[in-house]
């Protein structure tokens, strides 16, 4: 059998890619109960005293878009 004098190119398709970046940091707090200690962080962040940069940087994962 011959083969074929001209090669066809790949197919290809466009894929969406979701990118999802996490961000990690450790806050020590003193408070009487996780509850106070997690509302007072939470406040705290809301407030923009805790901000997370790159130096924060913990994982990535990257998963198909729909």
């Amino acid at each position: 059998m011959e083969r074929a004098k001209v090669a066809l190119p790949p197919r290809t398709s466009t894929y969406d890619v979701v990118i999802v970046e996490y961000l990690k940091k450790v806050v020590p707090v003193e408070a009487a109960s996780w509850e106070e200690a997690k509302m007072l962080v939470s406040e705290a962040w809301d407030n923009g005293t805790y901000v997370l940069t790159a130096d924060d940087f913990a994982d990535v994962s990257f998963t198909l878009g729909r």
